[in-house]
């Protein structure tokens, strides 16, 4: 049985990636977007010369204020009894406001599909395993049928993103820092 999204709520009903699977950036993609480039750009500047990943503490979004709306942070929740988890940390408005989903302090697992889940969590573990940031161009297709007494709105945007890995407070990667080109 398939569950009704609550108020506000979507569910994704189809995906396709528009150019190719997600690639790791072992390079700056200087044919991307400049807010993709602007946050490559200061991650980059805040590795130290040995290739040392910046800790979450070490980033300001204040530093990045003009493209803070598309924006997300997201944290790697270890599990002791259940897998590792992701959680949104930070969800930027313009990113809320377009996928007309809150997301800031919820689980991937809680507002994701079910069959969208695996890929998320590899590449999010992909990017904090390796420390190679990574860019996926996708375009979501959504149905929103906020109660049971509303006409189904179907919905559709194209999106770049750009994730690179912060260090926690010990060292160890576990936060994502992100930024999204919406068309």
């Amino acid at each position: 049985m398939t569950s009704t999204p609550s108020q506000n709520e979507r569910r994704q009903v189809e995906s396709d990636i528009i150019e190719g699977q997600p690639y790791q950036c072992r390079t700056r993609p200087d044919h991307e977007h400049k807010d993709l480039l602007l946050v490559y750009d200061y991650w980059k500047s805040k590795c130290d010369e040995h290739g040392r990943q910046p800790t979450l503490s070490e980033i300001e979004l204040m530093d990045l204020w003009q493209i803070a709306h598309n924006m997300i942070i997201v944290d790697l929740v270890e599990g002791i009894k259940r897998p590792n988890r992701f959680r949104f940390r930070y969800f930027g408005t313009n990113v809320r406001l377009r996928s007309r989903v809150e997301m800031t302090d919820r689980f991937i697992d809680d507002i994701f599909p079910e069959e969208a889940l695996p890929e998320a969590h590899k590449i999010y573990s992909t990017v904090l395993s390796t420390g190679i940031p990574n860019i996926w161009k996708r375009k979501i297709d959504f149905i929103e049928k906020p109660d049971e007494h509303s006409l189904e709105k179907q919905h559709e945007y194209s999106y770049t993103r750009l994730l690179v890995p912060l260090l926690n407070k010990n060292q160890i990667p576990a936060h994502l820092l992100g930024v999204f080109h919406m068309r």
